[in-house]
Order: C-alpha cells, then sequence, then structure tokens
C-alpha cells in the first residue's frame, strides 16, 4: 500500500469562518471512514473530545492513551494523531480556533502552553468522575444545544463564552505539577518550551537556550528537571525527536528535508541522531506507519 500525504485536517468550509464546531462521536464516525480516523493525520486547530460511552484508546504524537466514560481527551493544534478502531464510541467532539477563542479574552493567550494542552506537562486525557461528570456532561450538552439552535446574531458571542466557561472549568481541575513545583518555575519552562518552537532550526545547544532566557545553566536545568524528570539536553533531544517523527509522518518530506528543517547540517547526521534515540532509521519509522 503506497502512503498518501499524511491529511491535514481543516474546519468543513462551512463551519470555516466561525472557527468552531461541536458534533455527536457518532455523526463524526459516519463522515470519516475506519482508515481515514486510525491513519494518523494533523489537525489545524485544537480539539475536545468528550466520552459518554464506550471505551478505547487514542494516539497522539504516537504515543497511545486509554479512554473510557467520562474521559475529556485533548487534541493540540499540529499534533498527529489516531483514533481507535472501535465504533461504538459515544459522546462529542468540539474544534475551535485560537481566533475563536481568543477574540476579546487576552487571559487564553498561550493556550498551547497552558492546561489542558501543554503536552510537556500533563496528560492528554482527564478523567472525571462523579458530580465534575455532571457538570461537564451539562456544560457540552448546552454547548452542543446552543451551537444547534442559537439564533445566527447571537450565536458567535454565545458559543464563545460557553467555550470560555468549558476551558475555564476545566483549567479549575488542573493536576498539581510535579514536586509542586512553583508558578516562576512553571512560567521559566513556559518560556523554555516558546523559544524551543522558535528557534530549534537555529540551535540545539542548551547554553543557547540559557542566554536567551537570561539565566544560569543550572538554574533552566534544575527547571527541567523538576517538572520532566529530564536534563535539558535530553529535554532538547526529545523535543527534535518528536518534531521529526511529526515531519516524517507526512511521507511528501524525506530524510533530507526533515533533518534541514530541524537544523542538521547533514542528512547522515540526523539519521544517525533519530536511530539512536529511537533504535531504527527515519525511513523504516515512516514505513511503520502504513496501516
Amino acid at each position: 500500500m503506497s502512503r498518501e500525504e499524511i491529511p491535514e485536517y481543516n474546519f468543513r468550509e462551512e463551519y470555516e469562518q466561525l472557527g468552531f464546531e461541536i458534533i455527536k462521536l457518532e455523526y463524526f464516525y459516519s463522515l470519516h471512514s475506519i482508515e481515514e480516523r486510525t491513519n494518523p493525520h494533523r489537525l489545524k486547530f485544537y480539539a475536545l473530545i468528550y466520552i459518554t460511552k464506550g471505551r478505547d484508546t487514542h494516539i497522539i504524537d504516537f504515543t497511545s492513551h486509554s479512554y473510557k466514560e467520562g474521559s475529556l481527551i485533548f487534541v493540540s493544534k499540529n499534533q498527529v494523531h489516531a483514533w481507535g478502531k472501535k465504533n461504538k464510541i459515544g459522546g462529542y467532539i468540539i474544534f475551535f480556533t485560537e481566533a475563536f477563542l481568543y477574540k476579546n479574552q487576552i487571559q487564553f493567550n498561550d493556550l498551547s502552553y497552558s492546561y489542558p494542552y501543554n503536552y510537556n506537562l500533563y496528560s492528554p486525557v482527564l478523567q472525571t468522575k462523579g458530580i465534575i461528570t455532571k457538570v461537564f456532561t451539562q456544560l457540552i450538552k448546552l454547548l452542543y444545544n446552543e451551537y444547534n439552535h442559537s439564533f445566527k446574531n447571537i450565536q458567535e458571542e454565545l458559543l464563545q463564552c460557553l467555550l470560555r466557561v468549558l476551558i475555564l472549568k476545566i483549567q479549575d481541575s488542573t493536576p498539581s505539577l510535579i514536586n509542586n513545583a512553583s508558578k516562576e518555575t512553571e512560567a521559566l519552562f513556559v518560556e523554555f518550551q516558546k523559544q524551543l518552537d522558535q528557534n530549534i532550526s537555529l540551535t540545539r545547544n542548551a547554553i543557547d537556550y540559557c542566554n536567551m532566557l537570561n539565566v544560569s545553566y543550572h538554574q533552566l536545568n534544575k527547571t527541567i528537571k523538576t517538572l520532566t524528570n529530564k536534563t535539558i539536553k535530553a529535554f532538547i533531544d526529545d523535543f527534535v525527536i518528536l518534531q521529526a517523527k511529526r515531519l516524517l509522518a507526512d511521507p511528501t518530506n524525506n530524510a533530507n528535508e526533515v533533518s534541514y528543517a530541524l537544523g542538521f547540517e547533514e542528512s547522515t547526521n540526523f539519521s544517525k541522531f533519530f536511530k539512536k534515540h529511537t533504535g531504527i532509521p527515519p525511513k523504516l519509522f515512516s514505513d511503520r506507519l502504513i496501516k
């Protein structure tokens, strides 16, 4: 089976301008074949999935996560994900853009770096139970009903408010950071993540990131070890591997293009780096994504 270009999912045309959509999972499954769902694909927006029936696994950035009734699943923009093979799953899926959520709401900026979408700090699955499950069920049902029945002249603002309430309620359930790290520690880590996102094609040198952040190697290394149990170097290496996997999941990207995008001067150096950290060469990783 030949691999086609990895799908990048945008909104259905009629919802693209709004930047928001909520549908039942049963309907979503009817729109996409099992092959479409289970093959890795990348979203260009955020997704929030709420499970009301069934259990399965969901692959996010090549890691499998189990879910069941009451689970909330968070897929950040640009993450590569794939659905499990079971069909009898009930619930809702919400798609939204930053622009839709952020409008007139400065406090929601940097959603990718906060709970629940910061994948370096938090699990992408939140398991609710008891009264909390009932609260989320009511909120999401209200959001679904308003999406389908609101008058158009007030719909956008109403949906924005309800989505913000939902996310604020999720953030109210934010799990404690490792070792009860301080807000200052988390803030420095987030700034480090931002610098990595912006500069990984330019440098993988830990000292360069210390200089960008105007902190000592000891301070940054301690921060990263506190939150991830990794050294700066190990964290940067893992970050590069994840970006490489995301790029390699698209068969239109060859090893030369991936190595260039990640700042390697020679593709052979990239191949050696990838194999050292994954145990397999880049091409074999790509081939194994074939269903």
